[in-house]
């Protein structure tokens, strides 16, 4: 039960990390003056701490 409890947690990050990049980069180039040296590292950084939460929580939850 806990290993499928990690499993729906994990896909739901990485859900969430793909709209986290998405949602940063349309904000970002509906700007005025987009500064892409910025917040294409926000998103990218962003997606990867959302996904690593997902990653762990499947860790510990199925003891792998």
């Amino acid at each position: 039960m806990a290993a499928r409890l990690g499993n729906v947690i994990y896909w739901t990050t990485c859900i969430g990390a793909v709209a986290w990049a998405i949602l940063v980069l349309v904000l970002t180039a509906n700007l005025a003056h987009p500064d892409w040296t910025i917040y294409t590292p926000i998103a990218i950084v962003g997606a990867v701490v959302i996904w690593s939460f997902g990653r762990a929580a499947r860790y510990v939850l199925a003891r792998w």
